[in-house]
């Protein structure tokens, strides 16, 4: 059975139930409970009850190409696209996976795409001790275990490293790759060393403003013996502005009191209610609201691939191998970069001659970035949308993601009242 765009969003229009409940916030900061979780799609005033299309904000790791994947979405991108690496322009082929970015995906009747990909490092810099599936950089725990394309690393060669920051401070790596004349650079929460100088890990930074204390904050500068002499510093805490509706933000998490805290230090309000009863890896969806603020809407925790013996991003996520979790292949814009770490021009047919496919979350058939070939139909719980009514706790439960067989979402029921779908 196939639905329309428009009957789908009909068939979506009352949503109410969420995994978080927000907490009062100020006027002008309603927050709307209709959106499609991760989709940028918000309600409207169409008096059919159809929505408009607003940008929806994503912080997570590379897992296949083929476009992009991130966080279980799907991301097209023009030959163009604007190609940043920690603030610097670069080119798509410097795209790897593994790579964590910071885009804006916009939602059409093909699916998201964005105009500019931002990566992200954690740290860049000296590698100062080597240990069994560890590193240390800048001051910095690294463990290397989840990486892409791994290889051994030795004492003084200055490393890039992209992953997630754990509740612990420890920087879960997906993937680490050769520097070269980089600045030397570290992210994450800013903490006070016992003697008050603020530090990021165990990185002392001397003269660092002291506002930054307690935020998540990047710092730039010439390694100086076993400090870092500051060149340039900025908060980070909140990486969107009110002109993003939506935020998909992969992250560790644990429960801290009554509160959700991030590894990343990256600052989310939600309910104490609905935290969850342990931490890991997850992918959060996120309402923005004035000044950049993210209240949690949804969360589902996902296997860490470092813990799941798989060897980096692109076999965490197994799509098949034309144009999803095998980069490179031909777009519209002619014969794109084919090699093991190259993504290729964005859409067309990747490399096998698979379609790509650009569709919605949550379409008929859709492709599963966690488990394969979606199943007919794509709304067949317990993964996709759940019920009653619109983009419901479980939001896209992984591995089903598109549609695709895979646990529980979120937390809350299982999805129920599929359209479609084989149990």
């Amino acid at each position: 059975m196939s639905l329309s765009r428009r009957a789908l969003l009909r068939l979506l229009s009352g949503a109410s139930a969420l995994a978080f409940a927000r907490p009062a916030g100020a006027a002008g900061d309603k927050i709307l409970d209709q959106g499609i979780g991760g989709t940028g799609i918000r309600p409207g005033p169409d008096e059919e009850g159809d929505r408009g299309i607003g940008g929806t904000g994503v912080v997570g790791t590379i897992r296949a190409f083929g476009s992009i994947v991130v966080n279980g979405l799907r991301i097209a991108y023009p030959p163009d696209v604007a190609v940043a690496i920690d603030g610097r322009p670069a080119g798509v082929v410097e795209l790897k996976l593994g790579h964590v970015v910071q885009v804006v995906a916009r939602a059409d009747e093909s699916g998201l795409s964005t105009a500019r990909i931002d990566v992200l490092h954690e740290v860049v810099g000296p590698v100062t001790a080597v240990g069994r599936d560890r590193l240390t950089v800048l001051g910095q725990t690294v463990a290397t275990r989840g990486a892409a394309e791994p290889r051994r690393w030795r004492l003084g060669e200055r490393v890039a490293v992209s992953g997630l920051r754990r509740p612990d401070g420890v920087i879960a790596a997906s993937r680490i790759d050769p520097a070269g004349d980089r600045p030397a650079l570290v992210a994450g929460p800013v903490r006070r060393a016992p003697g008050g100088t603020p530090r990021i890990g165990t990185l002392p930074l001397p003269g660092l403003d002291p506002a930054l204390v307690g935020r998540r904050a990047v710092v730039e500068g010439e390694v100086a013996g076993r400090r870092l002499a500051i060149a340039e510093s900025r908060e980070a805490g909140r990486p969107f502005g009110p002109e993003v509706g939506r935020v998909s933000i992969e992250a560790f998490v644990a429960r801290d009191g009554g509160r959700l805290r991030l590894g990343s230090g990256l600052e989310v309000a939600g309910s104490a209610a609905a935290l969850p009863r342990s931490g890991g890896l997850a992918v959060i969806d996120a309402a923005v609201g004035r000044e950049g603020r993210l209240t949690v809407e949804s969360l589902r925790l996902r296997r860490d691939p470092a813990e799941s013996g798989r060897s980096g991003p692109g076999a965490a996520d197994p799509v098949g191998r034309g144009g999803v979790d095998a980069p490179g292949g031909r777009g519209p814009g002619g014969r794109g970069v084919e090699g093991p770490a190259q993504p290729g021009s964005p859409g067309g047919l990747g490399r096998g001659g698979v379609p790509l496919d650009r569709r919605m979350p949550g379409d008929a058939g859709g492709f599963a970035p966690h488990g394969g070939p979606g199943r007919p139909g794509g709304l067949a719980p317990p993964g996709g949308f759940t019920a009653p009514g619109g983009a419901g706790p479980g939001g896209f439960a992984p591995p089903g993601g598109f549609g695709a067989p895979g646990g529980p979402g979120g937390f809350g029921p299982p999805g129920g009242g599929g359209f479609g779908g084989r149990r």
